[in-house]
């Protein structure tokens, strides 16, 4: 489809497609109403300014807001795709690590190489017998506490925030100050062997502890909405 006509497929409200792995983002988007007047998100563990975004299309309704991620590439992606956000690059731990001194943590990536023949193989190298063997690099990445990057981001002013984190996730999720910082909506990717056991899990019972109720769940993650 033509960029121009999605623009104003979103504009309209007609937009009936969705960025997110398993539609998330159609959830939220419902929520925050993000046709109504521009709002700010922080999304966290970013990955791409499109593929797989719970933000996406609410950028593309107007909002702005903060992106994270531990890997620069993604970052630099960002930085060229989604203009008016702020882009960190970094890997978000808790308050906890942080008073403990974790300044910086490795990433392990894949590295690009060359075969033999001078083909670019990613995270492979060649062997004298040809064959490819896996190869990962570890980058160092600086660390932050999710309520640092509110408090300088204009952290009460933002009313979504998504956390994907790969298995950092729960401890995120209950490091929120959410005496100061109150979003509306929060999406938490975490797993369980079923609905009743995430109700009664670490997330939910914290979250519901400071005045938010679990409203939907869409693959993997969990949506949280703010009690009024």
């Amino acid at each position: 489809m033509n960029p121009f006509k999605i623009l104003s497929a979103i504009s309209s409200g007609s937009f009936k497609g969705h960025f997110g792995q398993y539609g998330e983002d159609v959830i939220v988007r419902k929520l925050v109403k993000p046709n109504r007047a521009p709002g700010r998100y922080l999304d966290l563990g970013a990955f791409h300014p499109f593929r797989f975004s719970n933000t996406a299309y609410l950028w593309m309704c107007g909002w702005q807001g903060v992106n994270v991620d531990a890997n620069a590439n993604s970052i630099r992606l960002f930085d060229r795709v989604r203009r008016g956000d702020r882009n960190i690059c970094a890997a978000v731990v808790s308050e906890a690590e942080i008073s403990d001194g974790l300044t910086e943590v490795n990433l392990m990536l894949p590295q690009v190489t060359k075969t033999r023949d001078g083909i670019s193989a990613l995270g492979s190298i060649s062997s004298d017998r040809a064959e490819l063997k896996e190869l990962v690099r570890a980058v160092p990445v600086p660390t932050l506490s999710v309520n640092r990057i509110l408090a300088d981001n204009q952290g009460e002013g933002i009313r979504y925030i998504n956390i994907d984190i790969e298995g950092y996730d729960e401890k995120i999720a209950c490091d929120i100050d959410l005496q100061r910082f109150r979003p509306e909506v929060i999406s938490v990717e975490e797993y369980g062997p079923n609905l009743a056991a995430l109700a009664s899990g670490t997330v939910c019972t914290h979250l519901q502890a400071h005045g938010y109720h679990l409203f939907a769940r869409a693959g993997y993650t969990s949506i949280y909405v703010r009690e009024e």
